[in-house]
């Protein structure tokens, strides 16, 4: 499939500005930032593992769909179960 433009959204830019609002307003404790998504969700979060993975302690996925083949990086650091 083809995509003939990028997306103008910055979901990953949305979530990292999230945390910093949890963090600054509300005071979340920044070592312990969990990201859980399900479904399409579940994408994210694995997203959100490779984009943001030093500013997360986990993420849980409940269930999602993977493609045979991934165009996106492995994360720098591995999460332990």
């Amino acid at each position: 499939m083809d995509i003939p433009h990028p997306p103008t959204s910055d979901d990953v830019g949305l979530l990292a500005a999230l945390i910093d609002l949890a963090v600054a307003r509300y005071n979340a404790d920044p070592a312990r930032i969990y990201i859980s998504g399900m479904t399409n969700g579940g994408g994210m979060a694995y997203r959100a593992a490779i984009e943001l993975g030093p500013r997360l302690a986990a993420v849980a996925v409940s269930s999602m769909l993977m493609p045979v083949k991934s165009l996106c990086p492995a994360p720098k650091r591995a999460f332990r179960c």
